[in-house]
């Protein structure tokens, strides 16, 4: 249900929807994928962002923010930060550079992080 709700559908929802309690539900959510609901919902979130600045790297971030469910553009980039280790306009600036030269320097270390998006969440100390 996150995966299909691209990380937008409240956690009390989806307890509801299976006949759990919220309680339950995060539990057994954090016993089978190893993190609770709620910071999945925000990887998905961050994933689904990423995905479309790739697509559309000219696309203007306030609006990419709503179509991933972002409530403001301080939660966007919070988060982008969080699990990319860039502002959502940093990784932009990055993005646009390396799809306007070709044979970077640094192409192999970008391309990592282009094709994951995403420091593991446990690296974050």
């Amino acid at each position: 249900m996150l995966v299909e709700a691209g990380g937008v559908v409240p956690i009390r929802q989806i307890a509801e929807g299976v006949g759990w309690s919220h309680k339950h539900l995060i539990a057994k959510f954090t016993e089978q994928i190893g993190l609770p609901p709620k910071i999945a919902a925000r990887i998905i979130r961050f994933d689904r962002a990423r995905r479309q600045l790739c697509e559309q790297p000219r696309s203007i971030l306030r609006r990419v923010a709503a179509d991933c469910g972002y409530s403001d553009q301080s939660h966007f980039n919070r988060d982008f930060r969080t699990f990319s280790g860039l502002t959502p306009s940093e990784y932009q600036a990055r993005l646009r550079y390396h799809l306007s030269n070709p044979y970077p320097a640094d192409k192999n270390n970008f391309q990592h992080f282009h094709s994951t998006g995403l420091r593991l969440y446990a690296d974050r100390g």
